[in-house]
């Protein structure tokens, strides 16, 4: 048995669980939270998700990741490198200017 990097595992290893919360429970008595795994498990890479954890039982490794921006993606022809709209047009529309 071996871990996400291959290194053999044996009874009583102490692990880390790479996850990302993805519900919080929070009241008077108690906090808890539902982590859903970043490493999907072998062979199908399918996520577990772990329910009602209590965040005494956790240590915070990284804030939230912002999402990426959006941005259009400019596409190129792979045998003259420029951008498909460039393709036609005019020859002083593609002038550099210095």
């Amino acid at each position: 048995m071996h871990d996400a990097n291959g290194t053999p595992l044996r009874k009583g290893d102490r692990v880390l669980i790479p996850g990302i919360i993805t519900e919080l429970s929070v009241s008077d008595e108690y906090c808890n939270v539902n982590v859903e795994t970043e490493l999907g498990r072998r062979p199908d890479g399918v996520k577990e998700t772990f329910h009602a954890i209590n965040t005494a039982q956790l240590i915070k490794f990284r804030n939230t990741e912002p999402e990426p921006p959006k941005t259009d993606v400019t596409y190129f022809d792979p045998k003259t490198g420029m951008r498909p709209e460039d393709l036609h047009a005019e020859p002083e529309s593609l002038a550099v200017t210095v």
